[in-house]
Formats: structure tokens, sequence, C-alpha cells
């Protein structure tokens, strides 16, 4: 086998390292060393991982959303075709929560989508939205998706709702877990759902794992609808039941008259009297 072949193995490569090889611009190829060199090459390496940024990182994590979504673009071009799109300087870290959501509806990946989700949700960032702000970008991006209002003050006034719903036990954490979870679902994502799931989560919030939360929410939102459709029922039948009670008097003609459908009616105010016996009669009663 000549240097210039390549093993079957080449022929695939993991997502990790498909997203790694679009985030750097070059890579050299491994050249062969003495032995005596191996302990410099391990220091090299300790170097690069050391010299790593978040902003690296993050480039990474693009890349292999993008790579999962289909889209084999360089993270740092992707991330420049976007900017041109939307005529504006869009975060790295608002493009990485928008790829994310639009992967999760099954929308098609692409630069032109992500500006256009970018353009609906910018907006100055509160005080309150920098806590948790990689949440908030996702649940901006979320709402923009299903062309609600995904501007930094439509997320305000979203949360604000469901934490209205919810009572003052939840917090903004709290609310956005469970919104972002029912974004991933595909359920019904409105903010009178959100505050409900939120009523029913909140005392027990601070023992939930993260992680576990897609499966709580879940489960509970199957639990809210069962109630909902039980008390719908017994709504139901209170009103039937106190209409009865209201007409009695109609409900008994009306089981009278089934019972005995061909009797002879009267007019109103007449009543039912048998007639006297005319003269020169036999004596019998004549009706």
């Amino acid at each position: 086998m000549t240097e210039h072949e390549s093993t079957p193995q080449d022929e695939s490569k993991p997502i990790e390292q498909l997203a790694e090889s679009m985030t750097q611009p070059e890579s050299n190829e491994d050249t062969e060393t003495s032995p005596g060199s191996h302990s410099s090459g391990a220091m090299d390496n300790e170097g690069e991982d050391a010299g790593r940024t978040s902003r690296d990182v993050l480039y990474e994590s693009i890349s292999m959303q993008l790579v999962g979504a289909g889209v084999f673009t360089p993270a740092r071009d992707f991330v420049d075709v976007v900017r041109q799109a939307a005529g504006t300087r869009v975060s790295p870290r608002d493009i990485a929560a928008i790829v994310s959501q639009i992967a999760l509806s099954g929308s098609e990946v692409s630069a032109e989508a992500v500006a256009e989700i970018a353009a609906s949700s910018s907006g100055g960032r509160s005080q309150r939205q920098q806590r948790n702000a990689d949440q908030w970008r996702a649940l901006g991006a979320a709402l923009a998706l299903r062309e609600l209002d995904g501007s930094t003050d439509g997320q305000r006034a979203f949360v604000g709702e469901a934490r209205r719903i919810a009572g003052r036990n939840a917090t903004d954490g709290l609310v956005l877990q469970i919104a972002l979870a029912l974004a991933d679902i595909g359920a019904t994502f409105d903010a009178e759902t959100v505050g409900k799931l939120g009523k029913r989560l909140a005392a027990s919030a601070p023992d939930i794992n993260p992680e576990s939360m897609k499966d709580i929410v879940h489960s509970e939102l199957r639990s809210l609808h069962r109630a909902e459709r039980a008390d719908a029922i017994s709504k139901r039948k209170t009103r039937s039941s106190s209409g009865a009670r209201r007409n009695p008097a109609s409900s008994s003609n009306a089981s009278s008259y089934l019972s005995n459908p061909g009797a002879r009616k009267l007019r109103p105010g007449r009543k039912n009297i048998r007639s006297l016996p005319k003269k020169g009669s036999d004596g019998g009663e004549s009706v």
C-alpha cells in the first residue's frame, strides 16, 4: 500500500472528527518521529488543548449541529453567511441556539432560515436575561419558528405570563426548562401550558435533574390532559343535571305523554266532565 492510498476506515469518519476538521482551516499530516521525540509531541498537544478558547468550543459545537442537520459548510463560513444575510453581526451563540431549534423542528437548516429567525428574535437583553442566556436564546428561536414574538420583549412576555399562571414559586429557570422541553418533544407550545406545568412542578423543581426534565414534562403533560378531560366531563354532567332540576314539570309531562301517546287531548281550560242523561232516554248515561 502506498502512502497516498486510503484505508476503508478513512472513508467514514465519525461526526466529531468531521466537525473538528470543519473548524480547522488546515491540518498537518502526522510525520514519523523518533522514539525520543514522543514526549515533546505530547507536550505540544497539551499546549494546543490549553490554547483552545470558549469560542473554539462553540464553533466546534456549531459544526457538529450542522453536520447532524446535513450541512457540511465550515462553521466559520456558515456564521459569516448568516451575518451577511441578516445584515447584522449575529452572535455565534445565537446561531447555535437557532440551528438547534430548527433541527429539532424537523425543518431544513440553512443560513437564510437562521438569519430570518435571528432578525426576528433580536433586541436588547435585560439583566434578567443575562442569567440562563443560552436558554433565553433558545426560547426566542422556538417562538420565532412558531410565528410568535421571538424578540427579547416577546421572550420576557411569554415567561412572565407563564410565571403568572404557575405561581410565585416558579422561577425563570424552571419556566425556560419546561418551555424548551415542550419544544423538544413537539408538544403544545404556549404560555398557558407552560404555566400549568410549572405550577405542578414548582415544589419539586430543586430536586429535578435537568437531564430528566424532558421525560418529566412529557409525563406531567399527559397527566394534565387527563385531568382537563375529566374536569370537562364533570362540568357537562353538572350542567345537564341542573337543567333537569330547573324544569321538573316539563319532564313529568313529557314522561306521561310518552306513556300514553294516544290519549285524548283537551283544549286549555276545558275539564273532562261527564254529561247529564237526556230526557226520554232509557236512563243510561251518555258521554
